[in-house]
């Protein structure tokens, strides 16, 4: 399985994208919590419909557990304002 990068922007505190992995499409919705000074990912399907909700993206983690089955692979946060697939 080959890296992919997913950058997001960081000048608006909430937004979404969608993203395909996989040949499927996930929806990522961002939100930073400017209370506690971090970034929080929702993950969903194509429509929106939740898959994982409130993960914290903690630099250089992988941010989902495998055995829950949502991706086929690992997603791993970056500072650099970009996430890892692979």
């Amino acid at each position: 399985m080959e890296v992919l990068e997913i950058p997001f922007q960081t000048s608006t505190p909430h937004y979404a994208q969608q993203t395909e992995l996989d040949g499927k499409t996930y929806t990522f919705e961002f939100e930073f919590i400017e209370r506690e000074n971090f970034w929080m990912l929702h993950l969903g399907d194509q429509d929106g419909n939740p898959l994982v909700c409130g993960i914290k993206l903690v630099d250089q983690w992988p941010l989902l557990r495998r055995d829950l089955g949502v991706l086929g692979g690992d997603l791993i946060f970056l500072t650099e304002n970009k996430l890892l697939y692979a």
